[in-house]
């Protein structure tokens, strides 16, 4: 896929989504790992796309899927996601994303598609929490184009990935 055509694409995404209500979706986000008290195990959530700038340390570009997703066995409820990132509220941390490999992360900063050599991908850079305490920084990176497909309504599904999302 070109970069005009993969533009193309994300600029239909934000104009539809904005323009059009969310999908209801029902299918698991995935259960690979139980980490601290969350499980990565979600479903029944509505999806929709945005790019959020958040102001911390510079502007946060994130494309998400806003709505909720319940975890049935954990009594989990996830705010929105990102990618495959479920995001929860822990009780000392705030805002906890988890992604489809059990990995949780408490931010993700410098999200970016113009990296000059692998356009079409998604990097930001992602604090995950460590066991012993603190944080260590790792990388994310995601291809949107076998990631994310849009429809004529530009809503932001998945091209059938089973046992996990995005």
């Amino acid at each position: 896929m070109s970069v005009k055509h993969f533009i193309s694409r994300l600029a239909i995404l934000v104009v539809g989504c904005a323009l059009t209500s969310a999908s209801v979706i029902n299918r698991s986000a995935g259960n690979t790992s139980d980490v601290a008290h969350f499980f990565n195990q979600c479903q029944r959530f509505s999806i929709g796309a945005t790019f959020n700038g958040i102001p911390d340390n510079g502007p946060n570009l994130a494309l998400s899927a806003e709505g909720s997703c319940e975890d049935y066995l954990k009594d989990v409820v996830c705010s929105y996601m990102y990618l495959n990132r479920c995001y929860n509220f822990d009780f000392k941390n705030g805002l906890v994303p988890a992604n489809g490999d059990g990995n949780f992360y408490n931010v993700c900063r410098n999200c970016r598609v113009n990296e000059p050599l692998r356009a079409g991908w998604l990097f930001c850079d992602c604090y995950v929490a460590k066991v012993t305490g603190g944080f260590t920084k790792v990388p994310v990176e995601a291809n949107l184009e076998d990631h994310l497909y849009v429809n004529f309504l530009g809503i932001l599904s998945c091209p059938g990935n089973e046992g996990h999302w995005c």
